[in-house]
């Protein structure tokens, strides 16, 4: 598995530990260069799903899965993502942050709700400030599996 960055290896967790008897997970992405039919992840529970900068093809792909939670690390690069998310609970999105020039942005059109940082930044454009649900973690935390003595041995899983 190549990981590029944060997001890359929280889709890695979900494909390695995620509930798959429960949950149906997919990556939705841009595919690279020329090659549109190349798939990057190698995932073995996760549902791969390219689209081409299309942001109406891509609001009809997430009206058709209808999924509980979205994990967004895309719209945040662009000025709205009315169009991505039209029809969409927003309660329903968690944006990813781990760029620091998305905080010089104003991202009052974003309309986001939940937002996961991986710091806390103190010089960021004001907007920032509405996000009702904030969340920070660091790249450098680990995914650990502790084992727990009881009559049973029970996985706790801690980030």
């Amino acid at each position: 598995m190549f990981f590029s960055g944060g997001i890359e290896r929280y889709m890695y967790y979900l494909d390695k530990y995620g509930d798959h008897s429960k949950y149906e997970y997919y990556l939705l992405y841009i595919p690279y260069g020329n090659d549109k039919n190349k798939v990057y992840y190698k995932l073995k529970n996760i549902k791969i799903i390219s689209f081409d900068w299309n942001h109406e093809y891509l609001n009809n792909l997430l009206l058709k899965i209808d999924p509980y939670l979205i994990i967004d690390h895309y719209s945040l690069y662009l000025n709205d993502n009315n169009i991505i998310y039209n029809k969409i609970n927003k309660y329903n999105i968690i944006y990813f942050v781990h760029s620091a020039i998305c905080y010089e942005k104003n991202i009052e059109m974003l309309n986001i709700k939940k937002c996961i940082h991986l710091y806390n930044e103190s010089n960021k454009n004001i907007s920032w400030n509405n996000i009702s649900e904030n969340y920070y973690l660091t790249l450098g935390t680990e995914l650990r599996t502790n084992k727990i003595k009881k009559s049973k041995k029970i996985s706790k899983i801690q980030i």
